[in-house]
Parts: structure tokens; sequence; C-alpha cells
């Protein structure tokens, strides 16, 4: 007992040194399988030290991109402080409800595992019963995200169809298209004779209006304006 705060001492800076510095150690793992055995035989009144313990060395060993190597045996511990004192779990309500609120309600709606979907039932029915407020605001928030991804995948849906839209005005099935050519572009010779024919005499703000065949390749001006903004839509929604 005369040892541990040395223990737990060089414990914390083998772990800040992990975190912080060098991100490389090899024996994270089997520190954590013996921290789990200490952790098991704490009081259920926990002292402050340990506590801090709690929140200065274990839970930033969350932050390591190497996580998958020690999490079995880090989630041990955690929840080992947990089940000693579930207000450990209270002070950090707020900030942790708005976090995992969005797969409750997953898990809730389609979980396929019976065992996870009556856990994930019973801490819904925790949370609510002890921060209603709190979680009647989650669930107006994950209703409002759920809508506006509704609503977004609606309109990609509509800005892909405009795309494949315009995309048929070039199928060669089709015999005509209207364009407009700027006064200084448009030059009957360029046109075969039927074409050239089929010109409007309507000059209205330096625009001709002509149909030539699908071949030709050319779009209205309303119709290219159509595209590129489609085109902008469906980029801003992805």
């Amino acid at each position: 007992m005369v040892h541990c705060p040395f223990i737990r001492k060089s414990i914390n800076n083998i772990f800040y040194q992990f975190i912080f510095e060098t991100g490389r150690h090899s024996g994270i793992v089997e520190l954590l399988e013996i921290l789990g055995s200490i952790i098991n035989g704490f009081a259920l009144l926990m002292k402050e030290e340990h506590k801090l313990f709690l929140v200065r060395a274990l839970i930033p060993l969350h932050q390591p991109k190497s996580i998958g190597v020690y999490h079995q045996q880090l989630s041990y511990c955690i929840v080992q402080f947990v089940e000693k004192d579930y207000n450990l779990v209270a002070q950090n309500c707020t900030v942790i409800l708005p976090i995992i609120f969005e797969a409750l309600e997953k898990n809730m709606q389609s979980h396929w595992n019976q065992s996870v979907h009556g856990l994930t039932a019973n801490i819904r029915k925790m949370f609510l019963d002890m921060y209603s407020d709190l979680f009647e605001m989650c669930q107006q928030q994950y209703l409002d995200n759920e809508d506006q991804a509704k609503y977004s995948e609606e309109q990609r849906e509509l800005a892909w169809r405009s795309i494949e839209a315009v995309e048929l005005l070039f199928s060669p099935r089709l015999q005509e298209k209207d364009i407009f050519l700027d006064e200084a572009q448009w030059n009957p010779g360029t046109l075969d004779s039927t074409t050239a024919s089929d010109i409007s005499s309507n000059d209205q703000g330096g625009l001709r209006n002509c149909a030539i065949s699908a071949n030709g390749g050319f779009l209205s001006s309303a119709r290219i304006s159509n595209l590129a903004e489609a085109l902008l839509h469906l980029h801003a929604l992805n």
C-alpha cells in the first residue's frame, strides 16, 4: 500500500508519454490488464485520486490511433469505474447523451440483435427518466437532422433527374433541338440549307433562334443554364 502512489504515478507517466509524445509503447495492454484487476478491487466509495486517474490517464487513452490494440482492456477498466460509481456518468451526461443519441435511436429502429435492442431500450429509458429535458432536446434535434437528410436526398435525386433529362437531349433518337446563337457567332453559311431556312427573323437581345439536328450537339442557352444549375446544385449536395 505504501508504494501505490509511486506505482500509479509511474503508470501515469508511461501513459502520458504514449498519448502525448511518442504514440508507441509495447506494454499498454499488459498495464491495462493489471489496472483492470486493481480497479475491480476498489471500494464503492472511490478516492479522489482514483477519479483523477480516470480523467487524466484512462480517458485520454481513447485518442491514439492504435486504440484497437488495447481497446478491450481499456473498456474493461472504464466499465469497472462506472460500476463502482454511477455518478461519473451523471457528471458528463450533457456531453455523452448528444453524442450517443443517434446510435441509440438507430439501434432501437433497426438493430438485428435482440440483446443489443433490449440493452439500448434500458439505456434510453434511463436517460429519459433522469434527464427528460435533455433527452427531448436531443430527440428533437435528431428528428430535425433526419428531416434535413431526407430533404437533401430528395434534392440530390431531383438534381440527378435533371442531369439525366438534359443528357437525353443528346440522344440520336431526337430529331431536332432548339438552340440560341450569339449575333457574332451566328453565320448562316455554316449551316445547311434546311437548317438555314428554319432560322427565325427574331433578333431580340442579339440572339437568333434556329433548329439543327441532334448530331449538331447544340443546346439552347436556357437548357445549358438548367444543366449548369443542376450540376452546381448536385455539387453542393455532395
